[in-house]
């Protein structure tokens, strides 16, 4: 009686956690959900999590630094690669996501993240997104969108479990 108890539980729990994940799924956009492929990553702003900081301004132009708050929000350490390969910028033109150039040049090999509630599990960087003339809206305002990866870290080994974190902002000229 003891074991059926629990083997309900067990099924009613699974059922709910599909239930949940399926519908989530189902109500993503066209654009999110291409998107979604476009990084290939499971652990989407849930683990890592990316603020955009606005310090006094309310915007950003063309041209500026972009400043950006990446906070652990997981148990586990985060190994952030490269800058350059772990910050990176997408405009959104027409009816898709286009990765573009991050004109900042980052110095060092990599960032660790470390659990969250720890006081190094917060880091402050920034991103320069260059726009080709070729975008369609350049003249008016545009959606940037600013995505950091990441991968798990485990008794200091990468343990190959990708996370990201994205954050939306407008620029303009």
């Amino acid at each position: 009686m003891k074991y059926s108890k629990i083997y309900f539980a067990l099924i009613t729990l699974t059922c709910i956690i599909y239930a949940c994940s399926s519908s989530q799924l189902d109500n993503l956009s066209p654009l999110e959900e291409s998107f979604l492929k476009l990084i290939a990553v499971d652990d989407v702003n849930n683990s890592l999590h990316v603020d955009i900081v606005y310090d006094e301004r309310t915007e950003y132009k063309y041209g500026e630094d972009v400043v950006v708050l990446i906070k652990n929000n997981s148990s586990k350490e985060i190994f952030l690669p490269s800058k350059s390969s772990a910050l990176r910028a997408f405009v959104l033109n027409g009816d898709s996501w286009v990765e573009v150039e991050n004109n900042i040049i980052y110095l060092g090999d990599g960032t660790m993240l470390t659990p969250s509630g720890d006081a190094m599990a917060e880091l402050i960087n920034g991103i320069r997104p260059v726009f080709d003339p070729g975008l369609d809206g350049l003249e008016k305002k545009v959606i940037v969108r600013v995505l950091v990866l990441g991968e798990f870290m485990l008794n200091g080994e990468k343990t190959g479990q990708l996370v990201a974190a994205f954050a939306e902002l407008i620029m303009q000229k």
